[in-house]
């Protein structure tokens, strides 16, 4: 197993996060935008340049703030294997017993654990992925890449928001807001249903999860933004 390790992110993994980590914020915080902007608002240019502005402010905030998060992880990690290497140069004896603790746990014994730590140590690079998996809980092929974390996170961001902006440039404000609303919906739950792929879930209530958390955000933001254009309407 240690071998011939599986690929745990087959494009899909980290990249699903990060697209739907994107999408879900972008369709959610840009809907809850635009209906806050039209409860207080007839105006559907008002509504349009709100909801642009914060889809490029949040954009970028998205992007940059996922890339600082996936670098700091990977710098954690770079630095936890650098530590592991040294410590099989500096004190190899330290690190077989370890190796032998590890595997008498898993239910190996005697000859047959004596076989496994001879196996496993017998080549560096094969013996630190061994302790990085086993002890540590890093996976090298695994780690993140930030750029390829914020240009994912970033365009789905952007993507999704256009979904509750686009009603309000072709149709009047009392018209654009349900469809705005039908719309993102739609877009939503597909996403939602869409990620069971890998997460195994069923599509129905990811799917669902998704809409009602749109659906409550959206709602508290109509309700405030109609109350502030009352007060100072």
């Amino acid at each position: 197993m240690v071998d011939h390790p599986e690929d745990h992110d087959p494009w899909g993994g980290k990249a699903l996060r990060d697209v739907v980590l994107g999408a879900n914020d972008g369709f959610v915080s840009i809907l809850g935008l635009v209906s806050g902007v039209a409860g207080g608002t007839s105006d559907g240019r008002f509504v349009v340049l709100a909801g642009v502005a914060g889809a490029l402010a949040a954009t970028m905030s998205m992007a940059l703030g996922n890339y600082v998060s996936v670098k700091s992880q990977v710098e954690v990690a770079k630095a936890q294997i650098a530590r592991e290497k040294r410590e099989l140069e500096d004190m190899p004896d330290i690190e077989r017993d370890e190796v032998r603790r590890i595997y008498y746990k898993k239910g190996f014994r005697g000859k047959q654990l004596d076989a496994v730590v001879r196996k496993l140590t017998a080549d560096k690079d094969r013996w630190l992925r061994v302790m990085l998996e086993e002890e540590v809980g890093i996976r090298p092929d695994d780690l993140g890449n930030p750029v390829r974390s914020a240009i994912l996170t970033g365009g789905a961001f952007a993507l999704a928001a256009c979904f509750p902006i686009l009603p309000f440039v072709f149709v009047p404000v009392n018209n654009a807001l349900p469809l705005s609303v039908i719309l993102t919906f739609v877009a939503v739950f597909c996403v939602g249903a869409a990620k069971t792929v890998f997460t195994r879930r069923s599509w129905l209530h990811s799917g669902a999860e998704m809409v009602a958390i749109a659906a409550a955000s959206s709602g508290l933001a109509y309700v405030a933004g109609n109350a502030i254009g009352n007060l100072f309407g």
